[in-house]
């Protein structure tokens, strides 16, 4: 695809939008505090893009979540302990950011998670949470 600028007129869509897939594009900016309102989202795929800024605690709010993907874009910062909050998710992958800290706790709460990945984030420190895969 080939779509440019930012995200900022996702909130336009609504907040009935269940499937938000940009994968793959030129999409820069941070992510839209309006994108956090969409309380019907299941899947939510943004990799690949040119994206920065932190990942908001308010990526909590997403309760419906079953994929998240956020890899290959420029987030910076620790992974907000609120993403163990997102008891659906089934899928987890930031890979290839610059993330940094260790991992939060909470994520090795989320029971359904089938995959995870996190590599390619150099100033990541620690192993996985003891409560991971238990």
């Amino acid at each position: 695809n080939w779509l440019t600028g930012d995200l900022q007129a996702v909130g336009k869509l609504g907040e009935q939008l269940e499937m938000l897939d940009v994968n793959s594009n030129s999409l820069t900016g941070k992510l839209p505090n309006s994108l956090f309102d969409m309380s019907n989202l299941s899947y939510l795929r943004l990799s690949d893009n040119h994206l920065t800024g932190v990942i908001s605690p308010d990526i909590g709010r997403l309760t419906g979540l079953h994929t998240l993907s956020l890899g290959k874009n420029e987030f910076q910062g620790t992974m907000p302990s609120e993403i163990g909050e997102l008891a659906q998710l089934t899928a987890l992958r930031l890979y290839g950011n610059f993330l940094e800290g260790t991992l939060p706790t909470d994520i090795g709460y989320l029971s359904e998670l089938q995959s995870f990945v996190v590599s390619d984030n150099s100033k990541m420190s620690g192993g996985k949470p003891h409560t991971l895969g238990n």
